[in-house]
């Protein structure tokens, strides 16, 4: 089995291979996941509230 920094650099040399405007595309689709990813976890600590996500030490900041 691969170890992480082995897939890491898989990824990175697949990625260099990559023509720009699909790297352009990619990195647009990957921030579009990570603010949503962002989002639902700030709706899911809202839910639980405010005292657990402070035992979380999470900031609410937008």
């Amino acid at each position: 089995m691969p170890n992480v920094m082995e897939a890491s650099n898989w990824v990175a040399a697949i990625w260099l291979t990559l023509p720009d405007s699909i790297q352009r595309r990619l990195a647009v689709v990957m921030a579009l996941v990570k603010e949503c990813r962002r989002r639902w976890l700030i709706s899911a600590l809202r839910q639980e509230g405010p005292s657990s996500a402070a035992a979380k030490n999470i900031d609410f900041v937008e």
